[in-house]
């Protein structure tokens, strides 16, 4: 009795794992979306970042303390702090996120000691000396909640991030306000959660 309860307890995990691997790009990004809608949904969330800035002149590093918060109607504040490089720390960056329209942005320059309003002229500015806008930040905001309509998804399989077993998922932008050709976004294979985007301006990728 023991043996064949072990084989069964098998033959379920077995099938369990193929209907995994079956899953299509859409499928996995709609399960990640339905745990931040239930068991992984949060009101309010602080974190710490590192971003990376990949130039011809060599990586320069900023770091972040980043504090969200949920509001009713599926708004969002978002207020970020750069910790360093000292040339940075102190600026501060405040988003009001609004669902089906742009977020309202600020920025806080310390060694001026005044905000500045980012307006619809100025979202497509450089973010901090990084290759992305303030309409960029906006859009990975909303990146969670795109269907098909918005982007055309497809697993191109998986890979290893820093140690974490991803799914790869290209997704072909069908809206022209989302300004960009093609997203790739990895997925931790066991939690969902990103652990790299990339934003291509078109199909194409670097060798």
């Amino acid at each position: 009795m023991c043996r064949r309860l072990l084989a069964v307890i098998a033959l379920v995990l077995a099938l369990a794992a193929a209907a995994r691997a079956a899953e299509t790009a859409r499928q996995i990004l709609d399960r990640r979306k339905a745990l931040d809608d239930t068991t992984r949904h949060w009101d309010d969330r602080h974190q710490k970042m590192k971003l990376t800035i990949v130039a011809r002149g060599g990586e320069r590093v900023r770091e972040l303390e980043l504090f969200d918060r949920r509001e009713p109607g599926d708004e969002q504040k978002t207020i970020l702090f750069f910790l360093a490089p000292a040339e940075v720390k102190g600026t501060g960056f405040l988003a009001f996120t609004h669902k089906g329209r742009p977020a309202d942005q600020w920025l806080y320059l310390p060694e001026l000691q005044r905000v500045r309003q980012i307006t619809a002229r100025t979202r497509n500015e450089s973010f901090m000396g990084t290759d992305l806008s303030y309409h960029d930040l906006d859009l990975i905001q909303e990146m969670t909640s795109w269907t098909e309509a918005d982007a055309r998804s497809s697993l191109r399989g998986e890979e290893t991030v820093d140690g974490t077993p991803s799914y790869v998922i290209e997704e072909i932008p069908q809206r022209e306000d989302i300004g960009y050709k093609k997203v790739v976004v990895w997925l931790g294979r066991d939690d969902l959660v990103p652990r790299r985007l990339e934003l291509y301006e078109d199909t194409a990728e670097p060798k």
